[in-house]
């Protein structure tokens, strides 16, 4: 919706299920140095249970973990920090995250999936809007450890996106009036990348220094930067590929059905080649999976085989699987040889046959001669 600055993420879903999650995510910190798999085994404990890794992307602070669930059609990025070892954030979207042209909730059945999907949660704010025609229950919650924003379809109650921080936001001291606004530190972080959207900001302490960390997509690619809230100057932190659509993509999704925003099937390549450069792809096509057009195909690089889905109207890499190129064993070459001197083999004994049957010929053809 406009005006927000946020990332959407997946949650579809049974309140229920969530709440098993939440539980399950109790942020437990871990002994010694964080690695990648140990980071992913606790980003693992708040998603789904038939999630699947995306990616796993290291930045200097913190890991960015993506999952996707193909049988619920959510995806998922964790951010795990590294030197405290926790859970900072999770981001769920659905892929039709689109709300509902009826609304049949109010606001107090609302309050209550709220209530059941965040457990703990000590206060509730909601709104009812509407955009290109369709309305969403928007919704910011906090409790004691957490708070977080969702988007809830007010005909059918389902969560179309959430966003869950952990811990407690952080506020620049009341004395601190030189300090930068979260809007300066945007337009700080835009212009070091020379453009693109702000999909998140937080601000963020450290030993008494105060600084922004903001997520920004730019072709269809997620930078992180940060700024220092003092000084104004931005540094780039990392980029990975993005997997979760960014409130600009909404404007896209509200016209997939007419086909008038979708990217092209070489601008759906073009998103696949950049995530494994040098690959060559082998089929691509255009198909409609719950009122939702993606790009399906299949690519090569070396001897890896790829299987993707990409949202036609975000551009998102929905679906990706990954997996060896079929070879052939020891035996079965052994098999191939055989049959290929049983072949030859026969092939020379029939040339024999014909050249003795020739020769034959040939003697008769003499005699008859004589």
């Amino acid at each position: 919706m406009k005006g927000k600055i946020k990332k959407k993420y997946v949650l579809i879903a049974a309140a229920a299920s969530f709440a098993v999650i939440a539980a399950a995510a109790a942020t437990t910190a871990l002994a010694g140095t964080m690695t990648a798999d140990e980071a992913r085994a606790l980003a693992k404990t708040y998603v789904t249970e038939k999630a699947e890794l995306l990616a796993c992307e290291e930045e200097s602070t913190k890991y960015e973990i993506a999952y996707r669930d193909a049988s619920k059609k959510e995806t998922f990025e964790v951010e795990v920090n590294k030197d405290a070892q926790k859970v900072k954030k999770v981001e769920m979207q659905i892929d039709n995250d689109q709300g509902s042209k009826d609304v049949k909730l109010a606001k107090t059945d609302v309050e209550k999936i709220i209530q059941k999907s965040f457990p703990g949660v000590t206060s509730i704010d909601i709104n009812l809007e509407k955009e290109h025609g369709l309305y969403e229950y928007e919704v910011n919650f906090k409790a004691n450890d957490f708070y977080g924003s969702a988007e809830i379809d007010p005909s059918s109650g389902t969560i179309l996106e959430s966003t869950v921080k952990y811990g407690t936001a952080t506020v620049i001291p009341g004395e601190s009036k030189d300090m930068l606004t979260s809007a300066e530190a945007e337009q700080a972080a835009v212009k070091k990348a020379g453009g693109g959207t702000v999909d998140d900001i937080d601000l963020e302490e450290e030993n008494g220094r105060y600084y922004y960390e903001v997520e920004l997509v730019k072709d269809n690619k997620e930078y992180d930067y940060i700024v220092d809230a003092a000084t104004g100057e931005a540094t780039l932190d990392g980029s990975h590929d993005q997997y979760i659509g960014s409130d600009d993509d909404e404007e896209n999704a509200a016209a997939s059905n007419s086909g008038s925003s979708r990217i092209s099937a070489s601008e759906a390549k073009a998103i696949v080649l950049r995530k494994i450069p040098g690959a060559s792809i082998s089929h691509i096509s255009l198909d409609k999976e719950d009122g939702i057009y993606v790009y399906e195909g299949e690519a090569v690089r070396g001897n890896n085989e790829y299987d993707f889905a990409v949202n036609a109207s975000s551009g998102v890499i929905i679906e990706w699987d990954e997996e060896a190129a079929e070879t052939n064993d020891g035996s079965d070459d052994e098999s191939a040889d055989d049959e290929d001197e049983n072949e030859s083999g026969h092939d020379a004994d029939e040339n024999e046959n014909d050249h003795d049957d020739d020769s034959g010929s040939d003697d008769e053809g003499e005699e008859a001669d004589d």
